[in-house]
């Protein structure tokens, strides 16, 4: 980089630290909206169990061994020991910072350009994901920028042929995230691919995969010293859990005949102890295949339309607790209202009921639809481009399918919400700038064509 793009980079992280340290402050008057994310009160009373056992010196082997992955909680636990929640929260801050700065020199390597290396960074500054989970106590804040983070060195790989270091450290940072979330577990399998035709050395490629596989091999590991299984650790949010909860809400929607047999084979088998298997739960999909692609369809119109702006009005500025319940309840919300009366129905009726709320969901989706379209455009770009050199176009085709790989190993939670995403908006903001370039240089075009012939 030159000192131009340099300085730019310092600007954007400067006003992102300013932008956040004031958010910050709101968190100190605020301090209930920390435990506003997904298991957030779980999570804290783990989080004081294990800091009261560790300073106790007493053995954390049953701890361990009924918390699920270690990930999950123990980042946050360390943090949380050094000062409490305001070091939480400033950790995560400072880990997202981070990642900015790697979307913003990820963004300059590809697209050769500080214009779109800083439009890009900004555009996922302001995103509502970015601004609400660093501030609040959820697995995104841990696991979100190190994915940017082994992307960056990924295309430092791919693109520059970085060497060995550069592999490290995309898979360390990897393997660290797949031990806070499971979810990308199989990615290294799709980066080693693109690292074999981008013709990188087996030795940089044996040493991603190594070091991105490590961390959840070695906790596998202790589970099996502590449990006796080979596994990720047990508890009630694990994927055997949540596969269970699916069923039984996939269930629900089914006419009552239908509904008796189902629970009676799925989720009654076996004592109804609130888990089932992947075998299991691919049988039970098999043999309702059209509840289960509804359910699955809602899934998507969440994970490609909802901007996650109500995580910020909502649950981060609170601005009415009663509507968030309402709209939140897991027996009565928008979700659950959506199985049951469909999109159309369910829309109307919440604008009637709720018109300020839904009238800033509605915007942020119209707003994250243009960026998602966009990304479209950028996607096709690298695809026809010829301009683009191999290595360029196949760290492209990662970045493009990183979406809807979170989309398809997201599947085993019970209803997908628009935070399932927060992983993948990085590659959908870098693609949309590459979106947007291409337009603006067609725009360019068909003007100065269109002047040529007015002046010819």
């Amino acid at each position: 980089m030159d000192r131009s793009t340099l300085r730019l980079l310092l600007l954007l992280l400067v006003c992102a630290a300013l932008l956040h340290a004031c958010l910050l402050i709101y968190d100190l008057s605020h301090p209930e909206v920390f435990l506003n994310a997904d298991r957030a009160i779980t999570r804290m009373r783990m989080i004081e169990d294990l800091v009261r056992l560790m300073r106790e010196g007493a053995s954390l082997e049953k701890f361990f061994g009924s918390h699920g992955i270690v990930g999950d909680y123990l980042p946050q636990a360390m943090l949380f020991m050094l000062g409490g929640r305001p070091a939480i929260i400033a950790g995560q801050i400072l880990l997202f910072l981070i990642s900015l700065a790697a979307l913003f020199s990820l963004t300059f390597h590809l697209t050769n350009s500080r214009n779109c290396a800083g439009l890009c960074a900004l555009v996922y500054l302001l995103l509502p994901h970015s601004l609400v989970f660093p501030h609040v106590l959820c697995s995104e804040a841990i696991f979100d920028p190190l994915v940017v983070i082994s992307f960056y060195f990924t295309c430092l790989v791919l693109v520059k042929d970085r060497g060995h270091a550069a592999a490290g450290s995309a898979g360390l940072a990897l393997g660290i995230a797949t031990l806070v979330r499971p979810i990308t577990a199989l990615w290294p399998l799709a980066v080693g691919f693109a690292m074999h035709l981008a013709r990188r050395s087996r030795r940089s490629l044996a040493i991603f995969l190594i070091l991105s596989f490590l961390p959840l091999l070695v906790w596998m590991s202790i589970m099996q010293h502590l449990s006796g299984a080979f596994s990720l650790g047990s508890s009630d949010h694990d994927a055997a859990s949540n596969m269970y909860q699916r069923a039984e809400r996939i269930t629900h929607t089914l006419p009552e005949p239908e509904q008796a047999r189902a629970e009676e084979r799925y989720l009654r088998a076996e004592g109804g102890k609130g888990s089932l298997r992947l075998s299991d739960f691919l049988r039970f999909a098999a043999d309702y295949p059209a509840a289960y692609m509804s359910h699955l369809a809602k899934d998507g119109i969440a994970f490609i339309a909802k901007s996650g702006v109500e995580k910020l009005v909502l649950d981060y500025l609170h601005v009415d607790p009663i509507v968030r319940w309402r709209l939140q309840n897991q027996e009565t919300g928008v979700r659950k209202q959506l199985e049951r009366e469909g999109v159309l129905r369910t829309i109307q009726g919440k604008f009637l009921e709720y018109p300020k709320v839904m009238l800033a969901s509605a915007l942020g989706a119209l707003a994250w639809m243009c960026l998602v379209c966009l990304a479209a455009v950028g996607v096709w770009r690298g695809i026809v481009d010829r301009g683009l050199r191999l290595n360029e176009r196949i760290t492209l085709g990662l970045i493009a399918l990183f979406p809807p790989y979170v989309f398809l190993t997201s599947q085993i939670v019970t209803a997908m919400q628009s935070r399932h995403r927060a992983p993948a908006e990085f590659a959908i903001c870098l693609l949309a700038v590459i979106g947007l370039r291409h337009l603006k240089g067609w725009l360019n075009r068909v003007h100065g064509a269109r002047h040529c012939e007015a002046t010819g």
